[in-house]
């Protein structure tokens, strides 16, 4: 499959648990905010959605596979610094991003983030 870029965890698709199997959530990609933009990686996710056999659930807003990390116990850890950034998602809210990784990544309620020193 044509990809621009090797970073797999960004470019392709976050595998999740809905209580009903395993799914392949495909969020959109911009290149790191268009840090770099390079052709075919827009389509990495959903070939390997395809590929993969599974469910695929799609999202329309900017999410790097690489900018969250779970602990499979339902803790997520990120970063404002990748979610909140203007280039990613500028028409979401802190609020609106919180709720989204909750609807589409299952983790409970937010209890707030934490900031990297």
């Amino acid at each position: 499959m044509p990809f621009g870029d090797i970073w797999l965890r960004d470019t392709g698709p976050v595998f999740v648990s809905d209580g009903r199997g395993i799914r392949a959530a495909c969020f959109q990609f911009n290149g790191w905010g268009g840090k770099y933009v390079l052709p075919h990686d827009t389509n990495v996710a959903e070939a390997v959605s395809v590929r993969s056999d599974l469910v695929t659930l799609h999202h329309a807003w900017v999410l790097e596979g690489g900018s969250v990390d779970s602990d499979g116990e339902g803790r997520l850890l990120t970063t404002e610094q990748c979610l909140l950034d203007p280039n990613r998602n500028p028409g979401l809210s802190r609020a609106q991003i919180e709720r989204n990784l909750r609807d589409h990544l299952g983790r409970p309620r937010s209890s707030g983030w934490a900031t990297a020193c």
